[in-house]
């Protein structure tokens, strides 16, 4: 999830696309495969179903926060986003367990079906075991708003150059229905017919 966080923080401070694609390129060519698929994923809008809904994380967020509701509120309709929000008012976790990606992202998956109260033990967890930008990130995944200022387009070049594939049929590849929890980047790319 570090690396996903960097990568994450570079592209969107960053409106140089060369610069996206080449933190893109990098980021797949080292990234773990399990990982690199699930951005892959994230970042073309391939996401799976949301697992909480926006109430209870505003619950959760100011019981554990101690922030009165009404604040929250009040600071949500400042900030603009819940899961920046969210991040700037639950303390400050003790992170000590470091997840990959794919890790959080088939957690969340399982979550979908989990009652209220499973939910609640693991994002509070999470919330506390996560700092800074992957904190973040984790909110946004969570709360199902994950956008980041990186196109499709840019993406299928980024892919296109680590490893050294043709544009279009990258595209081709990622067309389509497909799952990051069951195939792998290697496949999705190189599997695929044109």
């Amino acid at each position: 999830m570090k690396a996903f966080a960097e990568l994450f923080t570079i592209i969107d401070q960053t409106t140089s696309i060369n610069e996206k694609v080449e933190a893109l390129a990098e980021y797949f060519l080292k990234a773990d495969e399990a990982d690199a698929i699930w951005c892959v994923a994230l970042l073309t809008g391939n996401r799976p179903k949301r697992a909480v809904r926006s109430g209870e994380m505003r619950d959760w967020c100011a019981e554990v926060s101690g922030t009165p509701r009404w604040l929250l509120e009040e600071s949500y309709h400042v900030v603009g986003d819940l899961g920046e929000t969210i991040t700037l008012l639950i303390p400050e976790g003790q992170p000590h367990v470091s997840y990959k990606l794919h890790e959080l992202m088939d957690a969340l998956i399982a979550l979908q079906n989990a009652d209220e109260a499973t939910r609640k033990h693991f994002v509070t967890t999470k919330w506390n075991e996560l700092t800074g930008q992957e904190l973040f990130i984790f909110n946004k995944l969570i709360g199902g708003s994950f956008r980041v200022g990186v196109s499709a387009k840019v993406v299928i070049k980024a892919l296109a150059k680590a490893f050294d594939i043709d544009e279009n049929r990258v595209a081709h590849s990622l067309s389509g229905s497909w799952d990051p929890a069951e195939i792998t980047l290697h496949q999705l790319l190189h599997e695929t017919s044109i």
